[in-house]
């Protein structure tokens, strides 16, 4: 069975929530700067359920917590994976454990599983086969991500260009 920390959920926020993770992620981003080297605490207050406490959270951690509520703040879905641990001597972990699925790739790009085989099969994106199964590594895929990035803006400023070569831009 798959390690449910490893696959894929994506959270879409309601507009309370974005409202919500706004004020939090800006308040977050405050704190993280105060905050001594290492730990950052938050107060769970139990609203007479039981006793209040806190938790230590890593800096990295709060890190991720902010970026992801940022997203919430614009409305946007967000969508959390884990990768693997690193290794001191090696680097990483074995192979496979670093190594994504076809499924979880497309789901971190948000394509469709057929568009990212194609991107796959015409040399766009590197992987290799275990058997009949495609694998991506991580950072491929995130390079591969990138390259997309760039390709639409790429299109859209040549779009943009052409708006106001035609005259149909706005003033």
């Amino acid at each position: 069975m798959d390690d449910p920390a490893s696959t894929p959920e994506r959270i879409a926020p309601t507009a309370a929530e974005s409202r919500l993770a706004r004020e939090s992620s800006r308040k977050l981003a405050r704190r993280l700067g105060d905050a001594a080297r290492g730990r950052v605490y938050i107060h769970l207050s139990s609203r007479g359920d039981g006793p209040d406490e806190s938790v230590a959270l890593p800096r990295p951690a709060v890190r991720a917590v902010i970026r992801a509520l940022a997203a919430f703040a614009d409305g946007r879905e967000v969508e959390i994976v884990s990768t693997p641990r690193r290794d001191a001597k090696r680097g990483m972990k074995a192979t496979s454990d670093r190594e994504l699925t076809t499924t979880q790739a497309a789901s971190l790009l948000g394509v469709s599983r057929p568009f990212l085989i194609a991107a796959m099969e015409k040399g766009r994106l590197p992987y290799r086969k275990v058997g009949t199964h495609r694998r991506v590594r991580p950072a491929d895929l995130m390079e591969y991500k990138r390259s997309m990035e760039r390709d639409r803006v790429q299109a859209l400023e040549d779009l943009s260009a052409l708006d106001q070569e035609l005259g149909l831009g706005y003033e």
